[in-house]
């Protein structure tokens, strides 16, 4: 289907189109023990929209798929393509209004995301089923929506948002592989696993994070709440002579720059270049110093985003 092309998306039968298309489903992350109990003990976040603006309007969630490295991240920038502004500009024009999308994260420029959450109003009366499709004739090959559902008005993707996932990837090898060269990060030294997983250990729980954090940084606290970290061999399809070291780290909510710096971390760690000691003493002084590097944007990918009451797709397992 070439882009642009007239389609009556609002007359066609959601029923034409999945006998039209089948929709690959997608990975969704396994919620562990600690996810669970701590999904178990929240509330729903009340956001507090303006009725009189949207009571008469529909609230659509998308789930969507990005490959990041043409983007300069979600957010709308004014010299640089964004996956916000794109999205934007393809509901524009299928709903034919102007359209403002919430994000449920602020991914910075390269980052990749399998199941990002975007929400946004609309007095279009496309079903939500046919947006799908109907997003793939305006969209880049690089953003895929995959789901789109409709909401009670008090949802928003940003500011419903319980907990999320992310992952980083390293690949373990002399060369970096051609075909994951935008989703992996070289690690071309051995690393000591087992030092891995003990500094997982020491980063879970709720922590001043400030020296696992970008410069950059504005917020009015540092205290964040990491409720699982993992370290493990990913399970991706490529030859055994290429691993894939996998950090999957779940919280409440992260600073900036603080998934890639923890990365960071648990590699200079299983590289004998920082200690344990070290992990804990970055925890206690907040000295940026002790921790590691910030690595790539390549490697980090948002995984699942946890929210009180989980859109289909998403559901905890």
């Amino acid at each position: 289907m070439m882009a642009g092309s007239q389609v009556n998306w609002a007359k066609l039968n959601s029923r034409d189109i999945s006998s039209e298309i089948k929709l690959a489903p997608f990975a969704c992350t396994e919620a562990n023990n600690e996810i669970k109990a701590f999904l178990a003990k929240q509330t729903e976040p009340v956001f507090n929209c303006n009725f009189r603006d949207y009571d008469r309007k529909r609230n659509i969630a998308l789930v969507l798929q990005y490959e990041g490295t043409n983007f300069s991240g979600w957010q709308r920038q004014t010299n640089a393509p964004s996956v916000q502004a794109a999205l934007e500009a393809c509901l524009t024009n299928i709903c034919q209004e102007n359209i403002i999308v919430y994000g449920c994260s602020r991914t910075d420029a390269g980052v990749h995301a399998r199941a990002y959450v975007a929400s946004f109003y609309t007095n279009c009366q496309i079903p939500s089923a046919n947006l799908p499709l109907a997003c793939r004739s305006y969209l880049p090959e690089d953003i895929s929506v995959l789901a789109a559902y409709e909401m009670p008005h008090t949802f928003n993707a940003r500011f419903s948002t319980l907990a999320k996932t992310y992952t980083y990837d390293l690949v373990l090898s002399k060369v970096q592989p051609a075909l994951c060269s935008r989703t992996t990060t070289l690690c071309y030294y051995p690393l000591d696993i087992a030092q891995i997983q003990q500094a997982c250990a020491l980063i879970v729980g709720e922590h001043d994070f400030r020296a696992f954090c970008g410069a950059k940084a504005e917020v009015n606290s540092y205290v964040r709440r990491v409720i699982s970290l993992d370290a493990s061999k990913a399970d991706t399809g490529y030859p055994s002579y290429l691993p894939i070291l996998r950090f999957r780290i779940t919280g409440d909510g992260f600073l900036y720059n603080m998934v890639r710096i923890i990365a960071g971390t648990l590699m200079a760690v299983g590289a004998k270049q920082r200690s344990l000691e070290d992990v804990e003493n970055a925890l206690i002084t907040g000295n940026r110093k002790l921790a590691g590097m910030t690595l790539a944007a390549r490697g980090l990918t948002l995984e699942h985003v946890y929210y009180a009451k989980e859109l289909p797709d998403l559901a905890v397992r």
